[in-house]
């Protein structure tokens, strides 16, 4: 299911709604943030009419102050709800399992993919030996490791993709 989007303002007057509602459930006259400080009763009556007219008054100036505001906020959270991004088991806002696990799931592949890229374009990259032959030059990886070495250099490469925690301390980008 789709729904639009709220603005910022629509939810802004969704909580200045949720407010008026809120102090009248507990009793309290609902103030206006708006209007300036005047003498105003603490309590609500209900049956008094003028009352009911600031609070229609200030429900009906929140609610214009986006029109149709109240459908995006609560049917945008209907919609997540339905659509299962956030856990329906938890009493509280937490992605569903689902996409925590297809976050994780695209790391991995991210990792993985870098790695293949790596070595699709392989060209010699073995690290530096910070060795030199009797005449100074370096020494390359291989006539150190010998080809052993290289594929075991390959393997650290595939193990450190595979491995998120050694991944993160030697990203395959950084390596060269």
């Amino acid at each position: 299911m789709k729904m639009a989007k709220a603005r910022q303002q629509d939810i802004d007057a969704a909580i200045a709604v949720l407010g008026i509602l809120d102090a009248i459930d507990g009793g309290y006259y609902p103030t206006d943030p708006d209007a300036p400080e005047a003498e105003v009763p603490t309590f609500f009556d209900p049956d008094d009419k003028a009352q009911l007219r600031h609070l229609y008054d200030l429900l009906t100036r929140q609610i214009k102050r986006s029109p149709g505001g109240m459908l995006r906020v609560v049917m945008g959270f209907a919609t997540i709800m339905s659509n299962n991004i956030v856990d329906p088991a938890l009493d509280h806002l937490e992605l569903h399992p689902r996409l925590a696990h297809g976050l994780v799931a695209a790391e991995e592949n991210r990792r993985l993919r870098m790695t293949l890229e790596r070595i699709e374009r392989w060209d010699d990259e073995f690290p530096e030996t910070n060795r030199k032959h009797p005449d100074g030059s370096p020494m390359s990886y291989s006539s150190i490791y010998g080809i052993g070495g290289e594929r075991d250099y390959m393997r650290k490469l595939a193990r450190q993709a595979l491995n998120p925690s050694e991944f993160a301390a030697n990203p395959i980008g950084e390596q060269r």
